[in-house]
């Protein structure tokens, strides 16, 4: 299945957490179906490292890194999106095209709207 230090993704069925995904790094099986996983982006409560937590393949889906792809520069209203926010990766909907690579978009059914620029 998944080995020690494989970057894979994670996505969780936690309130406010629903469809986004965080990449990891597995740093060890603890148990049948258990692991201990560090994220890449989401920091401990204190700042002094990344978060680590365990996970068991009943509560989460873990998935291997997509390739790395090419960017982007051009979207359009109405497009569907992966955009990185809030230290994952989440579906969302162009909703505006605001000119110079920034837009507005919907995550999923959520009627509030944010802001995202393409980095190039």
């Amino acid at each position: 299945m998944f080995c020690k230090v494989t970057l894979i993704e994670i996505s969780t069925d936690e309130d406010g957490f629903e469809g986004a995904w965080f990449a990891a790094t597995i740093v060890e099986a603890v148990g049948k179906d258990m692991f201990l996983v560090q994220y890449q982006s989401p920091r401990t409560d204190d700042d002094s490292g990344f978060l680590r937590e365990e996970f068991d393949t009943l509560h989460i889906i873990i998935r291997p890194c997509p390739p790395e792809t090419f960017v982007v520069d051009c979207f359009n209203p109405f497009e569907e999106v992966d955009a990185f926010y809030n230290d994952g990766w989440r579906v969302g909907v162009i909703s505006k095209v605001l000119g110079g690579s920034k837009y507005m978009f919907t995550l999923g059914a959520q009627t509030r709207k944010w802001s995202l620029n393409i980095l190039t």
